[in-house]
C-alpha cells in the first residue's frame, strides 16, 4: 500500500499524500485499485485471496477504502508493552527509525492509537479489531468471529494453520510453524526496570518537545 500512496497522485499534484487526495475525481481511486490488485497477483497469481500485513497499512486505511471499498481491514490489538517490546526487538530496516529508542517508540504508539481512532469514528464498521490475549486463550471462538467478518466458512484446519506449507517470508515465520502460545503474553514484565523509557512515554510522562 506504500507504493500506491506515494503515486496516487501524480508527479503533477502539488499537495503531498494525503492532501492531494481531495482533488482526485473516483476514477482515479478505482483506476489505483486495479492497480493495486494486478500488482498483489503478481505476488500470487493462483492464491484466492491475499494478506497485505504491511505494518504502516494503520497509516493508510482511508485510502484503503477509497481504492479497494470491498476491501477486510483486520486490526490485532494487543497489551501497549507487549507490541512495542516485540517492535523493539525485531530488526527492521532503516524506515522504522521509530523502532530503536524506547521513548521513542512509545510516543509513536500513542500517535497510532489516536490514529485508530479516528479510522473507527469515520469509517465504523470497516475495520474489525481483535485481541491478541483472547485470539490466545479463545483461539477458535476468536476465530469463527474473524471469519464472519470475511464472510469465509469455517475450516478444521484453521486450528492447526502452522501445518500449512506455503512460504512464508515475514518476521513472523517462527511463529507461523507452531501452535499458539501464551508465553509472550505479558512477556514484558520479565525485563523490569529496562523497559521504565517506555512505560513512560505511553503513560504520557514524556513531554515530546523535549524527548
Amino acid at each position: 500500500m506504500l507504493d500506491i500512496s506515494t503515486s496516487i497522485c501524480g508527479e503533477n499534484s502539488e499537495a503531498l499524500f494525503p492532501e492531494c487526495l481531495l482533488a482526485l475525481e473516483q476514477e482515479v481511486f478505482a483506476r489505483w485499485g486495479a492497480e493495486y490488485v494486478s500488482r498483489l497477483r503478481a505476488e500470487s497469481a493462483s492464491a484466492r485471496y491475499i494478506t497485505d500485513k504491511m505494518p504502516h497499512n494503520f497509516l493508510r486505511i482511508g485510502l484503503i477504502k477509497l481504492i479497494t471499498p470491498n476491501a477486510k481491514v483486520i486490526h490485532c490489538m494487543r497489551d501497549p508493552m507487549d507490541t512495542c517490546l516485540s517492535i523493539f526487538k525485531a530488526d527492521f530496516s532503516a524506515l522504522h527509525k521509530y523502532a530503536y529508542d524506547l521513548t521513542e517508540l512509545g510516543q509513536y504508539y500513542k500517535l497510532y492509537l489516536d490514529l485508530m481512532d479516528h479510522w473507527q469514528r469515520v469509517l465504523p464498521g470497516f475495520v474489525f479489531s481483535v485481541r491478541y490475549e483472547e485470539l490466545v486463550s479463545q483461539q477458535e471462538a476468536q476465530t469463527r468471529r474473524l471469519l464472519e467478518y470475511c464472510n469465509l466458512p469455517w475450516e478444521d484446519a484453521c486450528m492447526s494453520f502452522y501445518n500449512t506449507k506455503r512460504d512464508v517470508g515475514t518476521a513472523s515465520l517462527v511463529q507461523v510453524r507452531q501452535p499458539i502460545y501464551k508465553g509472550s503474553v505479558q512477556l514484558w514484565k520479565s525485563y523490569g526496570d529496562c523497559l521504565a523509557p517506555l512505560e513512560k512515554a505511553l503513560a504520557g510522562e514524556v513531554n515530546p518537545e523535549v524527548a
